[in-house]
């Protein structure tokens, strides 16, 4: 499941929501290219509350432009590009027999993988990926109400 109780993987998946909300904020709602999302930019919050875990940081080489530009898509491609590696990074980091935490799930694995695919597509769209990935998310958590529905009915 996206959504387990695994600390790890959940903090992965809440980390990769987090930084499509914030670059989906960036460019639909204030039209301000990032110009330079990397790992090396993003702040993890390693102890305390997890709702917040990553912050997007360095701001020095964003810039304002027209959305509705015709390079307006091009910008958003390479970021949505820029976003794929870090999402590629999180999962080889946490996978195989050399990780300090694992994603052990290959669900969630394949839906990261998936994500990356979305943000690669010769038509998305920061709107678009951000729409899908929710929809995964959702399809999570209807898939954990059902069986825990299930297993409540299986007891009595």
């Amino acid at each position: 499941a996206l959504l387990s109780d695994d600390d790890t993987a959940l903090s992965v998946v809440r980390m990769v929501t987090q930084l499509l909300d914030a670059l989906v904020a960036l460019h639909d709602v204030t039209s301000v290219c990032h110009g330079d999302f990397y790992a090396h930019n993003i702040l993890v919050r390693r102890s305390g509350s997890s709702q917040h875990p990553a912050r997007l940081t360095d701001f020095g080489a964003a810039f304002c432009y027209d959305r509705t530009a015709s390079y307006g898509p091009y910008l958003q491609a390479v970021e949505l590009r820029a976003f794929a590696i870090f999402v590629q990074e999180c999962v080889a980091q946490h996978s195989g027999n050399n990780a300090a935490f694992r994603i052990d799930d290959d669900q969630q694995r394949h839906v990261l993988e998936k994500l990356v695919d979305q943000c690669l597509a010769p038509d998305a769209t920061m709107a678009n990926v951000q729409i899908w990935w929710k929809q995964q998310l959702l399809k999570d958590i209807s898939k954990a109400f059902d069986d825990t529905l299930e297993s409540g009915v299986k007891e009595q």
